[in-house]
């Protein structure tokens, strides 16, 4: 069985390069051999997520309504009334954790939230957020703009383009790719 027709929205590799991915009914790795399926009935508390990481400690993060964590045997949930529903999500170095939800970006430290930036109106869907590993900038896009949350700067998409679907990529060269619902944008740090 794979996950054919089940709507896969994020995929990643752990460190024994299983894959693991976000469907539409809940998550499912595979790990080379079988697929196993990660739904309510497997300790977690809703079966459609967002996106999907791991970190350095190949811990597994998924967002939905709220924040899950797999150690490997058991899921835990995080949540706070701050956050409606996590869109995407980044670990950086330090195990901080950042979810983008409908308007704002939020950091979760392991203990605690902070709203570490509000975007104005709920059209702003934050679609990415994304650590620069080569400096520790984090980024966010969201239907406007791309914004450095450690510099809080914004630049505005070009010819004032907005966008529904987005993504973000660093290149080696420094340059940040954008994907917008009606192509690429390239920001080179002066635009």
């Amino acid at each position: 069985r794979t996950t054919q027709g089940w709507g896969v929205t994020s995929i990643v590799f752990d460190s024994k390069n299983s894959l693991w991915c976000n469907t539409a009914y809940g998550l499912a790795n595979y790990d080379g051999k079988r697929w196993q399926y990660h739904q309510n009935n497997y300790g977690l508390f809703e079966n459609i997520y967002n996106d999907i990481t791991i970190d350095v400690n190949d811990i597994i993060w998924c967002g939905g309504q709220g924040l899950y964590k797999f150690d490997g045997k058991n899921w835990n949930k995080y949540s706070t009334p701050e956050l409606i529903i996590c869109e995407s999500i980044v670990v950086d170095d330090f195990g901080n954790v950042y979810c983008g939800d409908y308007s704002r970006v939020l950091l979760f430290n392991g203990y605690k939230w902070y709203v570490i930036e509000e975007i104005s109106g709920y059209k702003n869907l934050v679609g990415d957020v994304s650590v620069d590993f080569g400096n520790g900038n984090v980024w966010a896009c969201d239907n406007y703009k791309l914004v450095n949350l450690g510099l809080y700067k914004y630049w505005d998409y070009p010819n004032g383009t907005s966008s529904i679907n987005h993504c973000l990529a660093f290149a080696n060269n420094g340059n940040i790719w954008v994907g917008l619902s009606d192509g690429l944008w390239k920001f080179t740090g002066s635009e």
